[in-house]
């Protein structure tokens, strides 16, 4: 499926999201078994009425013969009864092939409904994993993204994909984004200490795990900055050692900001 959740349906020529396409499928479908059954059920009075029609033009048939044999000073004897039965037999036997071959047609009717509609739902739930999947990668994408500073906020939330993403994981989107927020002041300076981060309102609006990650990310930032001072001041105890020139200590201290 496309960004934009569209995919074409044949029978209609245009393009329709998946939710209208598997609608139309099963409604297709539906209309198919419909009018199956309709023509089953219409052939099959046609047939009654044909059976009928023949069995009372045989008795029509019987009678202007034994009319004629009468007038001819002829008895049928039983005749008329092996003839009637006889009919009665084929009337019979015509009305039971009606209704056999509208049972046949709508039972094969049921049978083709129900593969297109077990289709159908295969292709429902292959698209909705399929769907799920891609929102989780996008998931993934955007938490990505903040973290490593190559996706903004507006960025995200203009992909299509932001509104298909769970409660949960949009909470976390924008959680991440809030978290960051605050790792790229701490990384610039703006709290030079643990009391000025968390005395500031907009870290008491935080919640208690947003507060941890930015807690444990500020003791990071600085443990690192004073193993790096620390070095850097073996460094210039050992410049001093080599008889190298206090100006240019002082100017190499400078430069790596301290």
């Amino acid at each position: 499926m496309s960004s934009e959740n569209t995919t074409k349906y044949s029978d209609e020529q245009k393009l329709l999201t998946p939710n209208e396409y598997f609608k139309a499928a099963k409604e297709n479908a539906k209309e198919n078994k419909i009018h199956t059954e309709t023509t089953a059920a219409i052939a099959k009075e046609r047939n009654l009425v044909d059976a009928d029609t023949a069995y009372k033009l045989n008795d029509v048939k019987y009678g202007a013969a034994a009319e004629a044999m009468g007038q001819m000073g002829l008895t049928s004897s039983g005749m008329g009864e092996y003839r009637e039965a006889q009919a009665y037999a084929q009337n019979r036997a015509d009305r039971q092939a009606s209704y056999a071959e509208y049972d046949r047609v709508m039972r094969e009717a049921q049978h083709k409904y129900d593969q297109d509609m077990f289709a159908i739902s295969g292709e429902e739930l292959k698209y909705a994993e399929g769907e799920r999947a891609a929102i989780d990668s996008s998931y993934d994408t955007f938490i990505a993204g903040i973290n490593n500073g190559t996706m903004t906020m507006d960025q995200i939330m203009a992909d299509s994909y932001y509104a298909k993403l769970s409660p949960e994981q949009q909470q976390a989107v924008n959680s991440a984004w809030t978290v960051k927020g605050f790792k790229n002041s701490i990384d610039n300076g703006t709290y030079k200490d643990e009391g000025t981060l968390t005395s500031s309102e907009e870290f008491s609006a935080l919640t208690d795990s947003e507060k941890s990650s930015v807690k444990s990310y500020f003791a990071s930032y600085h443990a690192g900055r004073t193993r790096d001072a620390s070095a850097a001041l073996l460094d210039y105890l050992e410049m001093a050692s080599l008889g190298t020139p206090l100006d240019t200590i002082m100017a190499a201290a400078q430069a790596n900001g301290h």
